[in-house]
């Protein structure tokens, strides 16, 4: 890599520009960079990285080199200083090729879903226990996936856009490709031009070429003797993952061919995505061994990818990065046949006027089977307007769309909303250009007033719990409760709350227990077993980020609100070279959860640190309860049983040899490794009895392995039972009926559970 050490990046906060930075900046370079458009959810990942967002409107001193985004003008003030004052300049994929010169490069390439593709190999790779470095062209759905990461290795997987011809730049070890479509006209004028490029990218490969068995164009261009070995996945080839069942949330594979036989489950839908799914496993299968089964299970998904961003039980809104025909047809096709009973709406914004005039027909002839289409003005992404490249000339291409209106600002776009969704509907909001911010002010109209729908009776309670709270607060209906929890199992909660302050929390409860319904408070939910038939009340979840703000006073305590992850509590002790936190290493839970189950592990718990804790109590009221008037026990705190936990001021000891704390927090790790399962689960399912483990007598009863269904006993730790992939909360209580019971038989000990069920007491089903 050059050896510049001050970059600075134009268009940072772009999808692409933002792994990319952060890559960078855990190499050992300082970044900075400016942005236009600056989103909350990014600022977070470069604050967190704490690379530098600049409002100067000239370059920093010092700088060294300059990259930007294929999305900033020739223009740009910052790229005509650089040039005048001879600095280095290049596009944001000259750096990537420039950063991968050194390493063996596994490049993920197509003409859709490769974000998605690379997000699913990260993910499956580092389940195999794969050492690599990545650098995905978007973001994961959760920040707390990071979208990049360097961690020295050999290896590098990175997502590679064809759009700006860089593509020529780079040799890969390895090359996967998804698919192959004709786009960005701007760049290559025939289809010929794109095939030249992509076959002579197929030569420079050294190693592997992962390709699709069903594309005839792309086997077309990988006939000529290559040095690379050539492995085929879907349909007929090498590797054949097929979907066995589909729900609106997850697939659920198949695998054959030269898979093991066994089968996989991905948070994610349709057809497109089993294709992307099945690229991922293939590569994730030729270089991991063994090869770990539903390697994608934790996968989050990707941000703008059929996300869903609104759910009540009469509105539905997914939003997509879809802008080319082939991907809106299938984003359509997943919808239709997942809601066939809804009225869906479209809101369009075309990407590029170059694209927009070139396939304007198609684009056309794709949205026409929408029942209502909403056309935004074409995203220029820098381009200059063309004639035939805009929204108006799509209306031209057909007279098949059923209902189309051209829709030129914000407020028109609720205003059409309104007036077009007057029955149970699923919106779906199209587009790679700034259309989250279009779904982003429609979401936040229907939270301030929501559609009142004809023959369907308001939800008087729902609409209550608005007056006095937040914007930013969020309050949903019939909410999937399953993959909010570390055991992924579990049906709907009727109602979902995520408040945006302490205020906010304090009126949703103090609502719910006007009203009578029942309320639950949601941290990581690691600990937590949710019933199949979901829980007919409140769930709040403490998951805005007002709920993970943490701070050190006067170097000798840390104050940590309810919603904050215990692994983010010990990195900042470490960070601040404080000691005392390690034992929280590895506990997938909040400090909220931490306090009310009293969690610990490595012979230390969390009250052992505790100063003092703050509380909403059973009055409603805030609360302070000092350290020695805490009533703690083994697993739990008396408390908190009917209060709920809003922030703990922490003991912070220093301790100046931080090399001590990193070792012991690397000893807890691989003992964490080696002795834990790494499937889904709730952590330990039975508290020890005095004086003797729980696990070591599951154990020593020959228990490990034991199965009710897709449920099963961790064999790897007695205590540990684990969801296979499709397990139902029936199962898992099946499990511990008959664990409890084998062991009282033959050792005469009753084992307690540790686990907690939402809004089931165990007395009442053991």
């Amino acid at each position: 890599m050059m050896h510049k050490e001050n970059i600075f990046m134009i268009g940072i906060c772009g999808m692409g520009m933002a792994p990319l930075a952060i890559y960078l900046k855990q190499c050992g370079f300082q970044i900075c960079g400016y942005d236009s458009s600056i989103k909350s959810n990014v600022k977070e990942l470069l604050d967190k990285e704490q690379i530098v967002l600049t409002t100067d409107k000239y370059l920093p001193p010092g700088t060294q080199l300059v990259v930007y985004s294929n999305a900033v003008k020739k223009d740009n003030p910052f790229l005509l200083e650089a040039r005048e004052k001879r600095l280095p300049v290049l596009k944001r994929g000259e750096m990537l090729a420039e950063t991968a010169t050194r390493k063996k490069l596994i490049a993920i390439v197509g003409s859709h879903g490769k974000t998605t593709t690379a997000g699913m190999s990260i993910v499956s790779l580092l389940k195999n226990n794969f050492s690599f470095d990545y650098i995905l062209g978007g973001l994961f759905s959760q920040n707390e996936f990071t979208p990049a990461l360097s961690t020295n290795s050999e290896w590098l997987v990175a997502e590679i856009d064809e759009s700006d011809g860089t593509i020529d730049l780079f040799a890969p070890e390895i090359t996967l490709i998804v698919n192959l479509d004709w786009d960005h006209s701007d760049q290559y004028e025939t289809i010929e031009d794109l095939h030249e490029t992509f076959e002579s990218l197929f030569s420079r490969t050294k190693g592997k070429i992962i390709y699709p068995s069903h594309s005839t164009s792309i086997k077309k261009l990988i006939r000529s003797p290559m040095i690379a070995e050539l492995i085929s996945f879907g349909g007929k080839g090498d590797y054949v993952c097929e979907i066995s069942n589909t729900t609106p949330e997850k697939l659920h594979l198949r695998l054959n061919g030269r898979f093991p036989q066994m089968s996989s489950e991905i948070n994610a839908v349709g057809n497109f995505n089993g294709e992307n799914a099945s690229a991922a496993l293939t590569l994730t299968n030729i270089i991991c061994e063994p090869f770990i089964e539903n390697s994608l299970d934790a996968f989050p998904g990707i941000k703008r990818r059929q996300t869903r961003i609104y759910n009540s039980r009469e509105l539905i809104i997914y939003e997509d990065y879809a802008h080319h025909p082939t991907e809106i047809n299938e984003l359509i096709k997943f919808v239709q046949s997942t809601f066939n009973d809804r009225k869906l709406v479209g809101v369009f914004q075309p990407h590029r006027h170059s694209r927009t005039k070139q396939f304007k027909e198609e684009f056309a002839d794709k949205l026409s089977t929408l029942d209502e289409l909403l056309l935004l003005p074409a995203y220029s992404a820098g381009e200059p307007n063309i004639e035939g490249g805009n929204s108006e000339d799509i209306l031209r291409c057909t007279s098949k769309l059923r209902s189309a209106h051209l829709i030129n600002s914000y407020s028109e776009l609720g205003n059409q909303l309104r007036k077009i969704v007057k029955e149970p509907s699923i919106i779906i909001f199209i587009g790679a250009g700034d259309i989250d911010l279009w779904a982003n002010y429609f979401i936040n109209i229907l939270k301030d007033n929501p559609i009142s729908f004809d023959n369907y009776s308001n939800n008087f309670f729902v609409n209550n719990l608005y007056n006095g709270i937040s914007k930013s607060t969020k309050i949903l209906t019939d909410i999937k409760l399953s993959d909010k929890t570390t055991l992924r199992i579990g049906g709907n909660a009727k109602y979902y709350s995520e408040p945006a302050s302490q205020n906010d929390l304090c009126s949703i409860i103090k609502k719910c227990n006007n009203n009578r319904v029942p309320y639950y408070i949601l941290g990581r939910g690691s600990n937590l077993i949710i019933p199949d038939d979901g829980f007919d009340g409140m769930v709040i979840s403490l998951n805005h980020k007002y709920w993970s703000e943490l701070k050190l006073i006067n170097e000798s305590h840390i104050v940590a609100r309810a919603g904050l992850r215990l692994k983010q509590l010990c990195s900042f002790a470490s960070n601040n070279y404080l000691k005392g936190f390690e034992f929280l290493e590895g506990i997938p839970g909040t400090v909220g959860g931490a306090l009310r189950m009293n969690a610990g592990a490595m012979g230390s718990s969390i009250y052992d640190i505790v100063d003092s804790i703050l509380i909403l109590n059973s009055k409603n009221e805030l609360e302070t309860i000092p350290r020695e008037m805490l009533n703690i026990n083994y697993r739990e705190c008396d408390n908190l049983i009917n209060t709920t936990a809003i922030s703990a001021k922490f003991f912070a000891h220093s301790d100046v040899n931080n090399d001590t704390i990193k070792k012991t927090l690397a000893d807890y790790s691989q003992k964490r490794k080696l002795t834990q399962p790494r499937e889904s689960s709730v952590g330990c399912i039975f508290k020890n009895p005095i004086g003797e483990s729980a696990g070591q007598i599951i154990d020593q009863l020959g228990l490990k392995g034991h199965r009710i269904g897709n449920a099963e006993v961790s064999e790897i730790h007695g205590n540990f039972i684990v969801n296979r992939g499709g397990a139902t909360s029936n199962e898992i209580i099946s499990l511990i009926k008959d664990i409890r019971l084998e062991v009282y038989n033959r050792r005469s000990i009753y084992l307690e559970p540790e686990a907690k069920i939402m809004g089931i007491n165990w007395e009442d089903i053991l």
